[in-house]
């Protein structure tokens, strides 16, 4: 595949590997922030800009991995694939003071309510048991996605959410779906 280099992937390896009996464990020294992968990942790519050696380009590369798997407090994963349909921030704020944080919470569960119901709604047209379409039943789906994400990012707005927390959840609890399913538990 021309869009993805392995020879990069190598060649940031072999000095992960080297780094590591230089130095000491990563852990050690991203981990318990004894150094600022950022900063000097910015020293890489400053470098760069000056002399123009790519080496720069593969430690500037692990200097943000090892930020990534040593996020500072508050630093989160999260997919942004979907910020361009997430709320204004301002914008839910706003709400959130308004309405207060018992009524968000009966809001939330509310529409949440609301695509459990759209979902049973899809199930039923998969097994024939309904004349709505599939598209009606897709676009009721989605209607109610919408709807509860604008309800977690407001949840985040009163401090309700925390998506760093949100993220090693998920991912554990996907982990744990896929062992199941292939264990045959459903």
């Amino acid at each position: 595949m021309d869009e993805y280099s392995v020879e990069f992937d190598r060649l940031r390896r072999n000095r992960v590997e080297v780094s590591y009996h230089k130095y000491g464990p990563a852990r050690k020294n991203f981990g318990e922030g004894r150094v600022d992968a950022l900063e000097t990942a910015q020293l890489c790519l400053d470098a760069f800009r000056r002399d123009h050696n790519t080496e720069h380009l593969v430690d500037a590369a692990n200097y943000l991995m090892f930020r990534w798997m040593f996020p500072m407090p508050g630093e989160f994963f999260r997919a942004t694939w979907r910020t361009d349909c997430m709320s204004d921030n301002d914008t839910l704020r706003r709400i959130a003071e308004q309405l207060g944080a018992e009524e968000i919470l009966c809001q939330c569960a509310e529409e949440c309510s609301e695509l459990a119901q759209a979902v049973l709604k899809m199930r039923r047209v998969l097994v024939g048991t309904t004349p709505l379409t599939q598209g009606k039943a897709r676009a009721l789906i989605n209607e109610e996605v919408a709807d509860v994400l604008n309800c977690a990012e407001a949840l985040e707005a009163i401090s309700f959410v925390d998506w760093g927390q949100v993220a090693r959840i998920q991912a554990g609890k996907l982990e744990r779906w896929d062992r199941r399913i292939r264990e045959g538990v459903t």
